[in-house]
């Protein structure tokens, strides 16, 4: 409820597989052939005058979704990895979020942490985050620009498998 609608491919991405020849194409690239440019994400911010916090926890439950598609598996087999790790590394990391309270990167982690606190009200996890100092909609234009530049796509909704599960849609969506 409450999220700003905006489809997954037009949610900016700082991890993905980089267009050739793109500056992200000259990153190094982890096992699934992926470059990561969050530090460079942050420079630009920082260039910009844009403040960052440092990594703050806060109850997830506060937080609110900017995109209105998840992978349900995805976040299923997140919340799962917390059941045996509730400090899981790669899904306790800190996401970004607006001003305003807005999810910009890492929804699938929120929505795992989530889902957590929900089925373990006695063994509550905090979301770890970095606060960017701007609302969402402008923090979204300005990350897409930057995600452009660097030549990393949005990624769509959806698992890859042809007949595959879909991906969860917020009910204004499907009108």
């Amino acid at each position: 409820d409450d999220n700003k609608g905006i489809p997954r491919d037009q949610m900016p991405q700082f991890k993905g597989k980089p267009e050739p020849g793109s500056p992200a194409d000259k990153l190094p690239k982890d096992e699934n052939g992926e470059a990561d440019t969050e530090e460079f994400f942050k420079q630009m911010l920082n260039k910009d005058g844009v403040k960052v916090s440092e990594p703050t926890p806060v109850p997830p439950d506060r937080l609110k979704a900017t995109q209105s598609e998840l992978v349900r598996t995805k976040v299923a087999g997140m919340e799962k990895a917390l059941e045996e790790n509730p400090q899981h590394p790669a899904i306790t990391a800190p996401i970004y979020v607006s001003n305003d309270g807005y999810v910009l990167d890492g929804h699938h982690r929120w929505a795992a942490v989530v889902a957590h606190n929900a089925a373990n009200p006695d063994k509550q996890i905090p979301m770890n985050v970095r606060v960017i100092d701007e609302p969402i909609e402008p923090l979204v234009k300005r990350s897409n620009t930057f995600a452009e530049k660097m030549g990393i796509r949005a990624k769509k909704a959806d698992t890859g498998a042809a007949g595959g599960p879909q991906p969860i849609v917020t009910p204004e969506k499907k009108k």
